[in-house]
């Protein structure tokens, strides 16, 4: 069987496969994670992409297609990383449990990828951090750290029965179009089953202004009753797809086939990031919103610690370039360092994050004072 990964490069092949494959896939999956558990350098970052990944496609109740998959194990709000897929048009639908025939003839070759960051906004415009821009100002700054803590805050039944309401309501829905779950801990998961990205139907551009998919992301919360009323961040991605000339050699029809909007939460001008994936993340395409991840629960933030003294640039540095993928240096031409308050089971941390752009791209967290590196999470479907 041809392979499905391309790990250098966070790559999914999808060949053109027969339902009897199903099992082999399978095995080649799960011997591609049990590699990764004694990998270096990055290994971890790996390994959770594809136990997420692995988590979305075998999901018994709606098992996405495998290009959905890989696309949402690699855009977390913690840990989004560069990826593609490279797949037959024939199999842009393939599931684990649903492999398109063997096709023959020259074939339709799609390219799908995350183009770079293109937008962000900080509301309300009061909350925008004040941080100086040189990295050595930044990291010479003392540790004044605070406690956050987060309390699980479930939907009531009422809750959760009028939302599903407004959603069907606002993206006319019927029952086997989409799937809503709600679990104790606050999180909320919407996919709506009949606006896969990859599908031949869908490929349509849905090119708009960033500003202007900011705001239908914005208008979609609010008639959800789901609009943050605390300060946060939005940042904008989006999906590129691109037909692959196998007989030319090249690349052509560029379009725009979906936008990833993400809301962190902040405090005192300083990005907060979870371990649970705290914030929201609304997807759309030409068709309306497709997906909804929300975790926004009620928080206390708790008195100063003493300040502490940060770790020098070169300790900062020299930790990063241990936990990169790739092993390299950052500059600050090419990226992006900030303060960010991490909080995990073990409590809040003040980290820096060292990323590709302003969304946390191939984000590295480390921590201030440590020098500890935390890495992505599995995520439960």
């Amino acid at each position: 069987m041809p392979k499905l990964l391309s790990l250098q490069l966070t790559e999914l092949y999808i060949p053109a496969a027969t339902v009897g494959q199903k099992a082999g896939a399978m095995r080649e999956w799960r011997a591609l994670t049990a590699l990764l558990r004694k990998a270096a350098p990055g290994a971890a970052a790996h390994l959770t992409r594809l136990q997420n990944f692995l988590n979305y496609t075998t999901n018994s109740s709606n098992p996405y297609t495998l290009i959905h998959a890989w696309e949402a194990a690699n855009t977390p709000l913690f840990g989004n990383s560069n990826w593609a897929a490279i797949y037959h048009l024939n199999n842009a639908n393939d599931t684990f449990f649903n492999f398109s025939a063997n096709t023959t003839g020259c074939p339709t070759i799609k390219y799908v990828g995350l183009s770079r960051s293109a937008y962000t906004i900080t509301l309300p415009s009061s909350a925008q951090s004040n941080s100086p821009q040189s990295w050595q100002d930044i990291i010479s700054e003392d540790v004044n750290n605070c406690k956050i803590e987060f309390r699980d805050t479930p939907f009531s039944e009422k809750e959760s029965a009028e939302i599903e309401k407004r959603l069907i309501d606002t993206c006319d829905l019927k029952d086997e179009e989409y799937e809503l779950s709600f679990d104790e801990k606050g999180n909320l998961v919407f996919h709506q089953n009949s606006l896969d990205f990859a599908a031949p139907s869908n490929a349509l551009n849905c090119a708009r202004e960033y500003k202007d998919v900011a705001n239908y992301a914005q208008s979609f919360l609010d008639e959800l009753g789901l609009l943050p009323k605390e300060s946060y961040r939005m940042g904008v991605n989006s999906i590129e797809r691109f037909t692959m000339d196998v007989l030319n050699n090249s690349i052509k029809d560029r379009e725009i086939i979906e936008y990833i909007v993400t809301f962190r939460r902040m405090l005192d001008g300083k990005d907060i990031m979870t371990a649970d994936d705290e914030g929201i993340i609304v997807k759309l395409n030409k068709e309306g919103v497709s997906d909804l991840h929300y975790l926004w629960r009620d928080m206390d933030v708790l008195k100063n610690e003493e300040p502490k003294e940060s770790l020098s640039l070169d300790t900062i540095l020299s930790s990063y370039k241990k936990n990169d993928r790739v092993g390299r240096t950052p500059n600050a031409q090419d990226d992006v360092l900030k303060r960010v308050y991490y909080v995990d089971e073990k409590g809040t941390h003040m980290v820096v994050s060292i990323a590709e752009d302003d969304n946390y791209r191939n984000s590295v967290l480390v921590d201030a004072v440590t020098g500890t590196c935390y890495t992505e999470h599995e995520v439960s479907v």
